[in-house]
């Protein structure tokens, strides 16, 4: 229910870009810092991470127009989702030993699909087993320049059709995924099970 969050935490007149998550290196935070550098004029806002790496890449790169806000409370998430123009997830393609980039399966993709916001990914296999260009907009992982080009079409193309049509698309595939779906899923191979057996 969009209108039970607020859509306002930004100024209006920024264009805002929000990735939400951990700040760990192999998600992309250096990658989303250097594209900042390049594009003075946008406000990059990430939320959540520890406090030792916010502090981390705050020194090694003090934009002015990065903004950490550290954890927040799960609940509070979607303010900053629904008051962002672009989301982004920008995974690396060689991840890490505990999350592997061919077979991640992103809960915050379907959670930025479902708000009707323009999502960025870097075309890892892990996110391309969940969607197509049809619902989100793909650039090439670790690829500063591709990066930077595509944050700058989302922008120039925000209110175009062909961006819409795949905000749209990407919404109702958040559906498939969404938690009340998944739980119908879930009963139905329990009865089917239940039928087998008996």
């Amino acid at each position: 229910n969009q209108e039970k969050y607020n859509h306002n935490l930004f100024h209006s007149h920024d264009f805002n870009i929000t990735y939400c998550g951990h700040m760990y290196d192999y998600k992309g935070i250096p990658l989303i810092l250097k594209a900042a550098q390049q594009l003075p004029h946008f406000k990059f806002h990430l939320v959540g991470g520890k406090e030792i790496d916010i502090q981390r890449h705050q020194q090694s790169n003090p934009s002015k127009n990065v903004i950490f806000y550290g954890h927040q409370d799960y609940q509070d998430v979607p303010n900053y989702l629904y008051s962002s123009d672009l989301l982004l997830i920008p995974y690396t393609k060689q991840g890490n030993k505990h999350s592997a980039s061919q077979v991640t399966s992103p809960i915050k993709l379907f959670e930025y699909l479902a708000t009707k916001k323009p999502t960025l990914c870097s075309d890892i296999k892990g996110i391309q087993n969940w969607v197509s260009e049809n619902e989100v907009t793909f650039f090439k992982a670790d690829n500063l320049e591709e990066f930077v080009s595509k944050i700058n079409w989302i922008y120039k193309n925000k209110d175009s059709v062909d961006l819409q049509k795949i905000v749209e698309q990407g919404y109702q595939k958040s559906h498939t995924y969404s938690t009340k779906n998944k739980c119908a899923q879930l009963l139905d191979m329990v009865s089917d099970l239940g039928m087998y057996h008996n």
